[in-house]
C-alpha cells in the first residue's frame, strides 16, 4: 500500500477462504480513519471502514460478491507495515 496526501492505493495478495488472490485497493485517509475498497481477482469487493490507533488498525468491512450474498465482519491488523507514505 502507498499513501500520497489523503489517497491510499496499491496491489497485494490476500487469503480469501484459504485461497490466495491478487487484489487492488484504493481509498482515503483522514486523520485516524481510513476508507478502503479492495477488489479481488474473482470480483469480490471488500469495503473497509477502519480506525488507526498507534500501530493497530481495526473496525469492520462489508463484502460484496458476484456469486454470494454480501456479509459484514470485524477486521484488525497492523497499518505501519501496510502503508508506505509517498512524499
Amino acid at each position: 500500500m502507498f499513501q500520497s496526501n489523503d489517497a491510499a492505493f496499491g496491489k497485494h495478495t490476500i487469503a480469501v477462504e484459504d485461497d490466495a488472490q491478487n487484489v487492488t485497493a484504493i481509498g482515503t485517509v483522514s486523520g485516524d480513519k481510513m476508507s478502503l475498497d479492495v477488489l479481488t481477482s474473482d470480483m469480490s469487493l471488500f469495503r473497509l471502514k477502519l480506525i488507526m490507533s498507534g500501530k493497530s488498525i481495526f473496525r469492520n468491512y462489508h463484502a460484496f460478491s458476484a456469486t454470494l450474498e454480501s456479509w459484514t465482519k470485524d477486521c484488525y491488523g497492523n497499518h505501519r507495515s501496510m502503508i508506505q507514505r509517498i512524499h
